[in-house]
């Protein structure tokens, strides 16, 4: 694990507090809103503690719903920026940032 990867990891889980950050329940996972294989990188804004994995729990669900997924944020497609997508996190829609929080204000910039 790189130190970027480590330091994303980190953001995120201390962001989530150990919750899902889609339900709120305890345990959970790492999970790249845009996938590493379509441009997503390790910041932590494309990043999101889920509980379950590929197959159970909001992992899971995100995997096998992607447009709805897509529809809350929880999947950021190819052509998007994850900190210009707003997230459902909780009971409302957020913007992610790197640092590690998220505001209900769209980002300034590019």
């Amino acid at each position: 694990m790189n130190a970027e990867e480590r330091r994303a990891r980190e953001l995120v889980y201390e962001r989530s507090g150990g919750c899902c950050e889609r339900c709120g329940q305890w345990g959970v996972t790492y999970d790249h809103r845009k996938p590493r294989s379509q441009g997503g990188d390790w910041a932590p804004s494309n990043g999101m503690a889920l509980c379950g994995n590929g197959t159970m729990g909001c992992h899971g669900w995100k995997e096998h719903h992607p447009r709805a997924a897509a529809t809350l944020g929880f999947r950021v497609w190819s052509h998007e920026t994850p900190r210009k997508v707003p997230v459902f996190r909780r009971g409302r829609m957020v913007f992610l940032d790197d640092k590690g929080g998220f505001s209900e204000r769209q980002p300034d910039g590019d």
